[in-house]
């Protein structure tokens, strides 16, 4: 986890839920609240300040919902914590929209009430977070490694995480695309190229590898 204790932000916009769920989170050991809002404005100011590891987010807000609140991280360019959304029955629909549009930080969906079973909804909930933080620590680390290619009589060294994938090129050679748009050629065949490529280069056909950090979605009917 990032820290000795595992810090939250409630968002909910009922007075009561709200103290309830912090009576709750307060007595679960290493983890501490940093604060609560129940409405998009005051919530997003007060995330930004606190820097939370994790947010409890309810869907319904005053002045707007969870998902006007995520767009507005989104429109900044800031990087909100992971998300544990709570909903009630009648709102599947929305929560439906949140794994469609945010599933890399949405670690879990609590239906209301849950209060009553929270210790073991709230085991769940810290197991995802820990696999979130502990897969964020490997691709930082990773991101650090670099591969050295050469063209010609220039070398280049590209961070693993600049590369996108790589596919044959023909006559021996083989393209390299970079996530700011270059295509780096050089003469090497692919099956040389894999024998040293970092292990999170796989090949995927004959003629292509991809970096597994730069997959967003695979199309099963398309292959």
């Amino acid at each position: 986890m990032p820290s000795t204790k595992l810090s939250f932000f409630i968002v909910e916009d009922e007075k009561g839920a709200q103290e309830a769920l912090n009576d709750a989170l307060g007595s679960q050991p290493g983890v501490e609240v940093l604060g609560m809002a129940g409405d998009v404005e005051s919530a997003y100011e007060g995330i930004v300040k606190k820097e939370p590891d994790a947010l409890m987010l309810d869907i319904k807000l005053r002045g707007g919902t969870a998902f006007d609140l995520l767009e507005l991280f989104i429109e900044n360019d800031i990087d909100f914590p992971p998300v544990i959304l709570m909903t009630a029955y009648m709102e599947f629909e929305y929560a439906q929209k949140a794994l469609n549009n945010y599933r890399h930080k949405i670690m879990k969906i609590l239906q209301k009430p849950f209060l009553g079973d929270f210790e073991a909804q709230f085991e769940e909930c810290k197991d995802s977070l820990t696999s979130f933080y502990q897969s964020k620590k490997q691709r930082l680390k990773d991101s650090k490694k670099a591969i050295y290619v050469k063209q010609g009589s220039v070398t280049y060294r590209l961070r693993l995480d600049e590369l996108d994938y790589i596919e044959v090129g023909g006559s021996g050679t083989i393209i390299l695309v970079t996530t700011d748009g270059r295509n780096i050629q050089i003469q090497q065949t692919l099956s040389s190229f894999m024998e040293s490529a970092p292990s999170k280069i796989v090949r995927i056909h004959r003629n292509n590898a991809v970096n597994l950090e730069k997959i967003s979605h695979i199309n099963h009917e398309e292959r």
